[in-house]
């Protein structure tokens, strides 16, 4: 558990201090960080599919 909570901890510093996030200003940057956001977090299945999966 130790050893997960530091690669994730060590990969979020590499991720925050790319030298990426320093070509984009502002509103560009904030833009960029939900994007990447968005697209890492697992889609939400409806309700729908979750009582045909079932």
């Amino acid at each position: 558990m130790k050893r997960l909570r530091m690669e994730c901890t060590d990969l979020s510093i590499r991720l925050t201090t790319h030298s990426y996030w320093a070509t984009l200003e502002g509103e560009q940057r904030v833009k960029a960080r939900s994007e990447l956001k968005a697209v890492t977090r697992p889609s939400a299945t409806s309700a729908v599919d979750v009582a045909r999966a079932a």
